[in-house]
């Protein structure tokens, strides 16, 4: 299975709370391949994140793509909702599954999909970046 089988199919309702989540961390891309079927491929990766609105998180010493953060949350956070389109979405986003007591707790009761192994996708981002020989100079993110 791949990650996009893990996908919620509950927009509605997660959008009900206004970005909760959205406002106190940006989700991770954790499928490479699918970052770069939306983004494309450069060797300089740093170059690609800049380009995107995008910097990244270190996870057991891989760095994993995510979207800028700022005073009010992710980059990409409205109004309305995320400004990204559905298929330009961290996976990390997409397999949240919202939980109604979220909305009435007013704090974050949403969890993760346990079938969705973080450090498997950890390594196939490490596995990636071996494969493609891309370019990690960190220090100006």
């Amino acid at each position: 299975m791949g990650i996009e089988d893990y996908f919620v199919e509950k927009p509605e309702l997660c959008s009900l709370c206004k970005g909760m989540c959205c406002k106190s961390y940006p989700g991770m891309y954790l499928d490479p391949y699918r970052f770069e079927k939306i983004y494309g491929f450069k060797r300089d990766f740093v170059e690609l994140l800049h380009e995107n609105f995008l910097t990244f998180k270190i996870c057991l010493g891989v760095p994993i793509p995510i979207p800028k953060f700022t005073d009010s949350g992710c980059v990409f956070l409205r109004e309305h909702g995320c400004s990204l389109g559905r298929e330009k979405r961290p996976c990390e986003c997409l397999i949240l599954i919202p939980e109604e007591e979220t909305l009435v707790e007013g704090e974050i009761l949403c969890k993760h999909n346990p079938a969705v192994s973080y450090i498997e996708c950890f390594k196939r981002w490490k596995e990636y970046y071996i494969a493609r020989s891309v370019y990690l100079e960190f220090g100006d993110i």
